[in-house]
């Protein structure tokens, strides 16, 4: 039996900024494809939540309702882990509670899935954060920050997704989905299945079908939806995103 529809708040904290997306969502039977309606986005104009983590974030109370500094928030650079609740989190949040009308705040779940900028904080990557440090951030910081001062209580997971199995291989699916209709029941997956290169702030993930067996050491990844069952390999490159791209250039005067 199907499952009912519910309200899913997605904070998108990528190496360049974050963003809020609110989705209607109706989920489908096991194996199936939701039916995932975009209500809303909402940006404003943060240097992404991995800055925060190292005590460099900034802000901009230019593109915010009103051109002060939010409650709490202490300044607009040089902005450390405490701070990314009051500066980063609470406006967009504030702008989420305009946009519910009748909807109740413990009917919305809300997330927050980070990329290669927080990638890039680890030690395994080459950052100064160990694994243990990146999740007290999350699990002692932001979420209790999201649940005791904003008053959302249905919050779920607040963590770094990988670039291979995660980032990569969703910005496949969501790109054969929209553009081929790939995993339309009864499509028979299609016949246009491409690869993409999608390029961030700091990674680019390459992913293509192939016709090889599902590995993860091989990065190869089987997507199973609706079912259409294709093998995607998916390889993500840190460094290699726009702005650490533009970053390097400036560095070595090019």
């Amino acid at each position: 039996m199907n499952k009912a529809p519910f309200h899913e708040v997605v904070i998108d904290a990528g190496s360049s900024g974050t963003r809020l997306s609110y989705f209607y969502v109706t989920p489908s039977l096991p194996g199936g494809k939701a039916t995932v309606s975009l209500q809303f986005t909402k940006k404003y104009k943060d240097s992404g939540i991995n800055d925060f983590m190292s005590g460099q974030g900034t802000i901009s109370t230019s593109v915010l309702p009103s051109p002060s500094l939010p409650s709490g928030c202490t300044g607009t650079s040089g902005l450390g882990q405490s701070q990314v609740g009051p500066c980063v989190l609470q406006p967009l949040l504030d702008y989420l509670t305009t946009q519910l009308s009748g909807t109740a705040k413990s009917a919305v779940k809300i997330e927050l899935f980070a990329t290669a900028g927080m990638r890039t904080e680890d030690v395994k990557n080459g950052g100064s954060f160990t694994s243990a440090q990146i999740t007290n951030f999350y699990d002692n910081i932001m979420k209790p920050y999201v649940v005791n001062t904003v008053q959302y209580t249905d919050v779920g997971a607040f963590k770094t997704i990988n670039g291979n199995s995660e980032e990569g291989v969703w910005s496949w699916i969501n790109l054969n989905d929209l553009r081929y209709n790939t995993f339309a029941p009864g499509n028979g997956c299609g016949n246009n299945q491409i690869g993409d290169f999608e390029v961030g702030g700091s990674s680019m993930q390459v992913a293509f079908p192939v016709n090889a067996t599902a590995s993860d050491p091989a990065n190869i990844y089987n997507v199973n939806i609706n079912g259409c069952s294709i093998n995607v390999y998916s390889k993500t490159f840190l460094g290699l995103g726009g702005d650490d791209a533009r970053k390097f250039m400036r560095a070595y005067n090019y």
